[in-house]
């Protein structure tokens, strides 16, 4: 029972603390006391969710852009990488194989 009421007491102090926030907020606008502009809460809140609902996805979707701009370079970097391995590895093995032919030549 204990653990219920910390939890419920969790729950009622972060709702108070965002109402006081929201409060905090409005009266910085309005230049009103912060008990003054508890009126104010919902309209603020309504406020903090329209700014929310419409720059976060914009800023999300910049992010994600940005993340698979990089991802994409890292992708391409490594393929190079892997390309320049290969090109090495055949031209390793070409030398190989002439100097084992001009060895195999002398000897026979």
């Amino acid at each position: 029972m204990t653990f219920a009421r910390a939890i419920l007491a969790a729950f009622i102090g972060g709702v108070l603390a965002g109402v006081f926030l929201l409060a905090y907020k409005a009266s910085q606008d309005n230049d009103k006391s912060i008990v003054a502009s508890l009126t104010d809460v919902p309209d603020e809140a309504r406020k903090v969710y329209t700014d929310a609902r419409e720059k976060v996805p914009a800023e999300a979707r910049k992010r994600y852009d940005d993340v698979r701009g990089r991802a994409e370079d890292v992708v391409n970097k490594g393929t190079d990488i892997v390309n320049k391995g290969k090109d090495l590895v055949q031209r390793k093995g070409d030398e190989m194989s002439e100097a084992m032919d001009e060895e195999m030549g002398e000897t026979a």
